[in-house]
């Protein structure tokens, strides 16, 4: 989460900063990261789908990321109508059906996607039939195709304009992975070898973008997550990895409880932030600060009000 918040805000500092320009490149496994997270809690307990039953499981969770959501827009429709002209009766719409309209709604439709899908994987994976195969193969077939390939390959692009149809494809295979290193014995040995994934994730990293950068396309990690292409499927493989090493070393002792909190609140401080943000960006201009004041101004923000809002929540009910 607080990757994400460093993205947004360096973001508009990209062309002045060099630093700014690599902590925005470099941030970009935060939605990996957050897909693995996200895939991780959910395989570790799957018994809860056979508790609660399929369609009350998906109830709560269809509940539990579109409430959140309009919370947000009832915020950020005022925020839109006060410092853009793009609070249009499409933008509107589209905001409000999760295909477009707000730009980070593509995020929530993300979930929702993935919501359905997960307890799908459970049961092929369980089956232990070539289905499962098929799809993981499939998926990672769809992470390499959509990367454009040059025009005298039959001028062909898997909709590439259309990337919402088939973006829960490609993060898909973060699931997978968090599902595959919790539950596949016989993997394991494999997949616990830290190290050994690290380099072989950076090496098909550094592959993919040798062929990409052949090939003219977009080689930064942003233009390859919409929808995501093998280069920020195993930079995003890489960087878990990495960050879990530095966790068991204790690198993030200093900062543990931030975590905690960042990581608890996670998905009330994605939107919380994304308020702040585009309010301040629109001040920018008359402001002339500096990206780390910018990114603290929006961190430290978006951390009061939810603090506020944990100790005012209990009043309310």
């Amino acid at each position: 989460m607080i990757s994400m918040m460093l993205i947004h805000t360096t973001y508009y500092f990209i062309g002045s900063s060099k630093i700014a320009l690599f902590l925005w490149h470099w941030s970009q496994f935060a939605v990996p990261v957050f897909v693995f997270c996200s895939g991780y809690v959910f395989f570790l307990k799957p018994q809860r789908i056979h508790e609660e039953g399929l369609l009350n499981y998906m109830w709560k969770r269809v509940k539990r990321l579109v409430i959140p959501y309009y919370i947000f827009l009832i915020f950020f429709f005022p925020i839109i109508w006060f410092t853009t002209d793009k609070l249009t009766p499409m933008y509107i719409l589209q905001s409000l059906f999760i295909i477009g309209g707000v730009d980070i709604s593509w995020l929530v439709l993300l979930m929702l996607e993935l919501s359905l899908l997960f307890p799908l994987l459970i049961l092929l994976q369980r089956k232990k039939n070539i289905l499962f195969l098929s799809y993981i193969a499939l998926a990672t077939l769809v992470a390499i195709i959509t990367i454009p390939l040059p025009l005298s390959a039959l001028h062909w692009k898997l909709g590439i304009e259309n990337w919402k149809l088939i973006m829960w494809l490609g993060w898909s295979l973060m699931g997978i992975f968090s599902m595959v290193y919790i539950n596949v014995s016989s993997l394991q040995k494999f997949l616990q070898n830290k190290l050994m994934l690290f380099i072989g994730a950076t090496i098909v990293s550094i592959i993919t973008y040798i062929y990409e950068r052949s090939i003219h396309h977009d080689i930064t990690l942003y233009g390859n997550k919409y929808p995501p292409t093998l280069l920020i499927l195993s930079f995003g493989v890489a960087a878990i990895v990495l960050l879990y090493i530095l966790a068991e070393k204790q690198c993030f002792k200093p900062i543990q409880k931030l975590l905690i909190f960042t990581s608890t609140h996670s998905y009330s401080l994605f939107f919380i932030h994304y308020c702040f943000l585009i309010a301040l960006a629109n001040l920018l201009p008359k402001l002339h600060t500096t990206w780390y004041f910018f990114f603290a101004s929006v961190l430290g923000a978006a951390l009061l009000v939810q603090y506020l809002w944990n100790r005012l929540k209990p009043l309310l009910t």
